[in-house]
């Protein structure tokens, strides 16, 4: 008899949370999937603010470090290429460019030097010791990106200025 009542007690549970709507839970973090944390960093709240109801490209770089450099130049390049584009579910394209260097004048002279100024750039006070790197869990200057839907929601991460292309004309 008390198996019948816990196996009856687990179908009404499973019935219960089967009317919870699964588009209306979404977890913050760094997967895909996650509504990615806004708040580590007053700056990146901002720009994510202005850019709301847009695809955002949230770009890690330094310029010290000449690969995420050179990536982050060219999806800057494509930023400004498809600004202007609306998109199935977006108004626009935006890209944030999150500099981890550790001297604000490096960060500065390397945005004019890469002619950043078509993309919103953010220096990361503290670098990898920032709370913001800690949430998104970089670590060891391990530079990567997260691309948002219009929702705030990471559809891709870790994506290549080609892959973005491709991707962008999908959508």
């Amino acid at each position: 008899m008390t198996r019948i009542k816990t196996v009856l007690s687990l179908l009404v549970l499973l019935c219960l949370l089967s009317f919870t709507p699964a588009n209306k839970i979404v977890k913050t973090g760094v997967n895909i999937g996650d509504k990615i944390d806004q708040t580590s960093v007053s700056e990146l709240h901002n720009a994510l603010k202005t850019n709301s109801g847009s695809l955002v490209l949230i770009n890690c770089w330094a310029s010290y470090d000449a690969d995420s450099r050179i990536e982050n130049i060219k999806l800057a390049q494509l930023a400004d290429k498809y600004k202007d584009k609306q998109f199935k579910n977006a108004r626009s394209f935006a890209m944030i460019s999150l500099s981890f260097d550790n001297y604000q004048s490096v960060f500065t002279e390397t945005v004019k030097r890469d002619n950043l100024q078509n993309v919103e750039n953010v220096f990361v006070k503290q670098g990898f010791e920032s709370k913001l790197a800690k949430s998104y869990r970089l670590e060891n200057e391990s530079f990567g990106n997260f691309l948002l839907d219009s929702k705030g929601v990471i559809v891709a991460k870790n994506i290549t200025a080609t892959d973005l292309e491709t991707w962008l004309k999908q959508n």
